[in-house]
């Protein structure tokens, strides 16, 4: 399902306007050569095509200003996500925060600098780092082992096997399976 464009948007928001101006609902009744006369003109085919599959006379139309619709459910649907909000504040809060948001995603911050892409043909998920997402990498590895040394974590490197099943344990505890530990010796303080 596509997500709704802007142009979409700009309708629903037209939609609200008319609500804000509570014109009134009519239901009408009217025949079915009436309704014809009056849904032909518009060129309306999921109109005529819903008039057409409904057997009972007289046929109900509902009015909302100038527009009318028939009672009954068209082909096409669309999802829409909708929020509702006490106030106008709140609703302001929410739209600056789905905007942080987007802003700060990580999809779309790799594509800017060009940092990184996920390649699904690869595998899902997997992460091909750019010539400068490894500079970015490299940078925040060096800091990420600093700060680990200067709280007393001893560095490990294991090695990277593919098919790990969820209930192995990485291979951080054979390293410390390796020998026997004396209790002043903990905490042990491994990082990889």
């Amino acid at each position: 399902m596509e997500p709704l464009t802007d142009k979409e948007l700009k309708r629903i928001k037209e939609m609200d306007r008319i609500i804000g101006r509570n014109l009134p609902l009519i239901r009408e009744e009217v025949s079915r050569d009436e309704a014809h006369k009056r849904i032909t003109p518009l060129k309306e085919s999921y109109k005529l095509e819903n008039l057409d599959s409904i057997k009972e006379d007289p046929i109900t139309i509902y009015h909302i200003g100038k527009g009318f619709t028939i009672f009954r459910l068209n082909i096409v649907w669309k999802r829409i996500y909708g929020t509702a909000w006490e106030s106008e504040d709140q609703l302001k809060a929410f739209i600056h925060f789905k905007k942080e948001a987007k802003r700060q995603d990580h999809m779309s911050l790799s594509q800017v600098p060009d940092l990184f892409s996920i390649q699904n043909d690869a595998g899902g998920g997997l992460v091909f780092s750019h010539p400068r997402g490894v500079i970015v990498r490299h940078v925040m590895k060096d800091l990420w082992k600093k700060i680990h040394i200067e709280c007393g974590y001893d560095m490990l490197y294991t090695p990277h096997v593919a098919k790990l099943s969820t209930d192995e344990l990485p291979y951080r505890i054979l390293v410390y399976k390796r020998k026997p530990y004396s209790y002043h010796e903990f905490p042990i303080r491994v990082a990889e």
